[in-house]
């Protein structure tokens, strides 16, 4: 038996797969694990260009859908939709919250 006090957090420490539904066919498992996470922020401290903004897709979806998502010739505000999604799911904050955050940033 323990002696002391105990907080129980087993509750709180949900591990849901989270989905991207980019269209009404495609969607896309978001990979948002604190190991990726670190790598996608590591990425983004250089800098949130289009070239990092395709390597943290890669971490965070993958390379299949990396490239299924290359094939739709997204236009750049599209693309950058597509990532502010993503984004806002690894952090658990809305779409718009995440865009808000995303556009401050950019300005």
């Amino acid at each position: 038996m323990y002696m002391g006090k105990i907080i129980d957090i087993s509750a709180k420490l949900i591990n849901e797969p989270k989905f991207l539904q980019v269209t009404a066919d495609k969607n896309y498992k978001v990979d948002d694990r604190k190991n990726t996470v670190l790598k996608i922020n590591e990425l983004l401290g250089d800098g949130n260009g289009v070239k990092q903004i395709d390597e943290a897709i890669k971490i965070c979806l993958g390379e299949k859908a990396f490239k299924e998502i290359e094939e739709m010739e997204l236009s750049i505000t599209a693309y950058q939709t597509l990532f502010i999604g993503m984004m806002a799911l690894i952090t658990d904050k809305s779409f718009e919250e995440m865009e808000k955050t995303f556009r401050n940033a950019t300005e």
